[in-house]
């Protein structure tokens, strides 16, 4: 959608490479993921808060990028997010054109997927509350 990189014309390759490498990246995303929380014991799956007020439901989403549920709902550090998206960042990078370096493009993506993980969150909370709002608008 952005024409990144420009070495990737804007033509049916150019909609290939885009999409391979996004593909590349969701893939190694997802399976870093749901493979280092399965060696961990954790539950990939993001826990909605259970707490009152805006402000701890907003921290509860953020910190889901390196806490999640253990097998007695605990929630404890759990590294999976943060390696699912610099790893799938890394592996998207090493895709990219010669020119872009794999360890500052790795990076930066990598930190792109992350705040991926924090604006899903945070739908994840907050979805149902948008939702009857959304449904009551709706009626009007």
């Amino acid at each position: 959608m952005r024409d990144r990189p420009v070495e990737w014309e804007r033509d049916a390759e150019g909609f290939g490479r885009r999409l391979g490498t996004q593909f590349a990246i969701q893939t190694s995303r997802g399976l870093i993921n749901s493979g280092s929380a399965a060696l961990l014991g954790r539950d990939p799956r993001y826990q909605r808060c259970g707490c009152e007020g805006g402000w701890r439901r907003v921290g509860h989403a953020f910190s889901g990028v390196v806490l999640s549920a253990d097998a007695h709902g605990v929630r404890r550090f759990d590294p999976s997010n943060l390696a699912a998206s610099f790893g799938g960042g890394y592996v998207g990078a090493s895709l990219y054109p010669a020119r872009y370096a794999v360890s500052v493009k790795g990076y930066q993506l990598g930190t792109q997927l992350t705040g991926q993980v924090m604006a899903q969150n945070l739908f994840l909370e907050f979805g149902p509350e948008i939702r009857r709002a959304l449904r009551k608008v709706m009626r009007r």
